[in-house]
């Protein structure tokens, strides 16, 4: 089922998002309605076991001078998977828009499969618009380093898993889904 949500006031609004494994569909479809109207949206996935989801974010620039900001970044563990695809619109009218949308995925096991496809479709000339995009493993050169240092394998790995999650972490709001997926980072590794 698609959530709709239209930004109608000129004001930013904040939708953090954290994926485990429970939900196998997430779907936003995402409207700026209004001049100086703004999103940030913010994705956190830990997969594990067997779980997998199909996440589909579609934002439409309406009006001009809007703002959209999409980051997504995904821990994927023994044979959990993610199908990323986010897409980015900018009508005719919404010029001085911009948009930024990446989707970074880190695969900690040869099961775990992650696909991430970002997209923009612009039809405005005045504006500002970037995607990114990156699936994984860890650089064994990383682990080695930290290996050489004294650190045991399995906390290297969680290091670093830690550090590739830290910048999106730092703009979560405190919450108990986000206590909880830190723990399951934590133990999946």
């Amino acid at each position: 089922m698609v959530k709709k949500i239209i930004v109608k006031n000129a004001e930013e609004f904040f939708l953090p998002l954290i994926w485990t494994g429970e939900e196998n569909e997430i779907k936003y479809d995402i409207d700026l309605n209004k001049e100086g109207s703004s999103i940030k949206l913010l994705m956190l996935i830990i997969g594990s076991n067997n779980n997998w989801a199909d996440v589909d974010i579609k934002i439409t620039h309406k009006k001009p001078n809007t703002k959209s900001s999409v980051i997504v970044r995904g821990v994927l563990n023994d044979a959990s998977r993610i199908n990323f695809n986010g897409l980015v619109k900018i009508d005719k009218g919404s010029a001085l828009s911009n948009a930024w949308l990446a989707a970074h995925l880190l695969l900690t096991s040869d099961m775990a499969k992650g696909r991430a496809v970002p997209s923009l479709e612009i039809l405005e000339n005045d504006v500002k618009a970037g995607h990114a995009t990156t699936v994984g493993k860890i650089d064994e050169s990383e682990i080695f380093y930290l290996m050489s240092r004294g650190i045991k394998e399995k906390q290297a790995k969680q290091i670093i898993v830690q550090g590739f999650l830290q910048g999106l972490l730092n703009d979560f709001p405190q919450s108990k889904e986000k206590q909880s997926a830190l723990k399951q980072i934590k133990y999946a590794i």
